[in-house]
């Protein structure tokens, strides 16, 4: 399943994106107010997952997130 992260950058987010991670689902996009620009996975304390933090909603349209 492809997720989408709202939030990414937060306590909250950031466990979603860690339990996602864990359950072998993909990360295909991150929207947070801060943080623009860092991987999603680095703030979650994961690893890189290639998953940059942005704040354009828009985003979410071309991401593929189901």
């Amino acid at each position: 399943m492809k997720l989408a992260v709202l939030g990414a950058n937060g306590k909250m987010g950031r466990a979603v994106v860690r339990l996602a991670h864990g359950m072998g689902l993909e990360l295909v996009a991150a929207i947070g107010a801060g943080d623009v620009g860092a991987d999603a996975g680095s703030l979650a304390g994961v690893g890189e997952l290639g998953v940059k933090v942005s704040s354009d909603l828009t985003s979410l349209k071309s991401s593929g997130a189901q």
